[in-house]
């Protein structure tokens, strides 16, 4: 589903993007990489390293589903270039 020429892949509402960056949610420069989480009960890492002035999307590298299927409500992505480790939380 698209959010409105968003990212496709997430079949329920979005309800965190992280971009490993420096801060939750601040895309930094060396930032390949975001994480999302929706209502869906999945986590996906996203390729955001694309050429938008040729109108490519990011693309999803994994997509991790909650053990439960409970929506998703926090992700985080490792801070550094190269993520190695992805936390989610689930309210439920």
């Amino acid at each position: 589903r698209s959010g409105g020429g968003g990212a496709r892949g997430h079949s329920a509402a979005v309800h965190c993007v992280d971009f490993g960056g420096p801060s939750p949610g601040v895309l930094s420069a060396p930032s390949h990489s975001a994480a999302t989480c929706s209502k869906d009960g999945t986590c996906k890492i996203w390729n955001i390293d694309v050429r938008y002035t040729f109108k490519e999307d990011p693309k999803c590298r994994a997509t991790l589903e909650a053990p439960d299927n409970a929506p998703l409500h926090l992700c985080a992505l490792s801070r550094e270039e190269s993520p190695a480790w992805l936390a989610a939380y689930s309210r439920t």
